[in-house]
């Protein structure tokens, strides 16, 4: 008898886990396995701003080693598939993340902290994030991207582009702290900190990383800006 009155409520909760919308955007979500950082991002940390700037910051190899993927400017403006895209749509347009891409090759691709065959993801370490945002600077004004006006930028990008088999993505690279040459309205100085920042690394061309599986990695690893941590499978 009890077999029988439990028998439909497991069908019923097996449909529901199955069918679920909210559940489908959660599994979308399911890309890598690393909570290692994850305790590093807290909602918290976020400007408390509805729309959060930020700049992707293209690494593709000096002399230009490495092309970049034809999608590398699409993929965060407001459109049918892209980063942009997935944050107005799953919060009923209450969050918007706007990014403007950088590119023309940042990427040192000598340096021993970022080889290909590298495993670890962590930013690549200050010397690296340095060379990268010294050269950045001179390009853009990152007053821009400090929309609460708190003298940190509210978020970047690094994205590398090389000879990777697999993709990667990390966020919170809280390991450097760079100091720009831009200012507040009240003068002071604006700093680029590690833990507000996502790195994702890619395939080159001719044969890219998947538009689809970059725009993937890039939603999931801002996820854990907001202190979400990774889902996994039983």
């Amino acid at each position: 008898m009890l077999r029988r009155r439990i028998f439909p409520v497991i069908v019923l909760l097996s449909f529901f886990i199955l069918f679920s919308p909210s559940l489908e955007i959660l599994a979308f979500d399911c890309v890598l396995d690393d909570t290692s950082k994850a305790s590093l991002c807290t909602y918290d940390s976020r400007p408390p701003i509805d729309t959060i700037h930020t700049l992707a910051i293209y690494c593709c190899g000096a002399e230009t080693l490495y092309s970049l993927p034809m999608y590398y400017s699409s993929v965060w403006q407001l459109g049918e598939f892209s980063v942009s895209q997935f944050f107005e749509d799953n919060s009923d347009g209450k969050y918007a993340l706007s990014c403007d891409a950088v590119k023309d090759g940042f990427y040192p691709i000598q340096h021993p902290t970022l080889d290909p065959s590298e495993e670890d993801c962590a930013g690549g370490g200050t010397e690296f994030a340095s060379v990268i945002l010294e050269i950045v600077d001179s390009l853009v004004d990152f007053a821009d991207y400090d929309g609460d006006e708190d003298g940190v930028v509210d978020g970047f990008f690094f994205v590398i582009v090389g000879d990777y088999e697999t993709p990667k993505g990390c966020a919170c690279l809280s390991n450097f702290s760079y100091q720009t040459d831009d200012t507040t309205l009240t003068g002071d100085t604006i700093e680029v900190s590690g833990e507000m920042g996502v790195e994702v690394r890619i395939k080159a061309p001719p044969e890219p990383t998947p538009e689809a599986e970059f725009v993937h990695i890039c939603v999931h690893q801002w996820g854990h800006q907001f202190g979400l941590i990774d889902l996994h499978g039983g």
